[in-house]
């Protein structure tokens, strides 16, 4: 919620699944045509009338869990998951300053996640 509130975004919903490495391979081959494993997959959801929903995105723990410092990329995922949903793209400077961003206001906020 914090990082929805800083980044001056309102919505109803926001989904994120916690899934197995098997089921994110799942997802990675079907929407990306990509059957490895990754850490976090994001999707857009079709808006219904007076409902917005932002989106919805897949984080995997199992793969967190091989980075070395899990909890801050879990959090990162999200971070950069919510970008996805506003606009942002994989790869650009425009995400990666986004996400230092985000990151910064979460670390100054006490809210990055930890042991």
């Amino acid at each position: 919620m914090s990082t929805l509130n800083y980044l001056g975004i309102t919505c109803d919903e926001v989904a994120i699944h916690f899934v197995s490495e098997r089921e994110i391979c799942e997802l990675h081959a079907q929407f990306f045509d990509d059957p490895s494993p990754t850490d976090c997959i994001t999707l857009p959801i079709e808006q219904a009338p007076g409902y917005h929903c932002l989106g919805e995105f897949f984080v995997c723990p199992a793969v967190l869990l091989d980075e070395e410092e899990p909890y801050t990329e879990a959090t990162l995922c999200i971070a950069h998951s919510i970008l996805h949903l506003i606009g942002y793209h994989d790869h650009t400077d425009a995400m990666r300053a986004k996400e230092n961003e985000v990151m910064e206001h979460l670390k100054n906020a006490g809210l990055l996640l930890s042991k």
